[in-house]
């Protein structure tokens, strides 16, 4: 409101918020889950699925070759 206008939408400011609030906790994560499933199952980006799976190799491959503390394991 104003000195003129005593008058507010106060009300009605809170209630679009809150309703656009609500939404986008409904919206975003479909959104995000659409979008990773996009990128991981249909995208023919063949360089970086390659180099994801070198990623995978490299850290199993140090994991094994990593010592065990493992009581009898040498």
């Amino acid at each position: 409101g104003t000195v003129e206008e005593p008058l507010s939408n106060f009300e009605d400011i809170v209630k679009k918020a809150g309703e656009g609030t609500l939404m986008g906790s409904i919206t975003r994560p479909i959104s995000g889950l659409i979008g990773n499933l996009k990128y991981r199952w249909f995208n023919d980006n063949r360089k970086a699925k390659e180099a994801a799976r070198e990623q995978r190799r490299a850290a199993q491959e140090k994991a094994a070759a990593a010592p065990s503390n493992m009581p009898g394991a040498e």
